[in-house]
């Protein structure tokens, strides 16, 4: 996957991973319902909720 770097025309070379309900550690976890607390996962067992329902992927990017 090729991503692009906000508000340049620069981009680097990067590859994804879905992320398992069964991957998230409790430090993942609690930044990504800070993060999403106001759109829905507002507890971690409600974030686990969401990604094993399908309702919502999560996705890992890495640069290569």
């Amino acid at each position: 996957m090729r991503l692009t770097i906000p508000r340049s025309h620069e981009s680097v070379e990067g590859r994804i991973r879905f992320i398992d309900v069964s991957a998230l550690d409790p430090t993942i976890t609690d930044q990504i319902v800070e993060r999403w607390g106001m759109w829905g996962a507002t507890t971690p067992e409600g974030l686990r909720r969401m990604v094993r329902d399908g309702s919502h992927t999560l996705v890992r990017v890495e640069v290569a």
